[in-house]
């Protein structure tokens, strides 16, 4: 069996880190979706507007 309890700081593991090192990632995910969505519906309407001028 391997120990992976990593026994205190000097351990193979650090099991303790802040969570706030996902936030960036998560904001950069959803700034993309919203981006890409909005750029859709663009693609959208002005798709619509060419169908109805031609």
């Amino acid at each position: 069996m391997v120990d992976l309890s990593g026994g205190g700081p000097e351990g193979p593991i650090e099991h303790r880190f802040s969570n706030w090192i996902f936030v960036p990632p998560a904001i950069i995910t959803v700034a993309l979706i919203k981006l890409f969505g909005m750029i859709g519906e663009e693609t959208n309407a002005i798709l619509e507007y060419c169908k109805l001028s031609g």
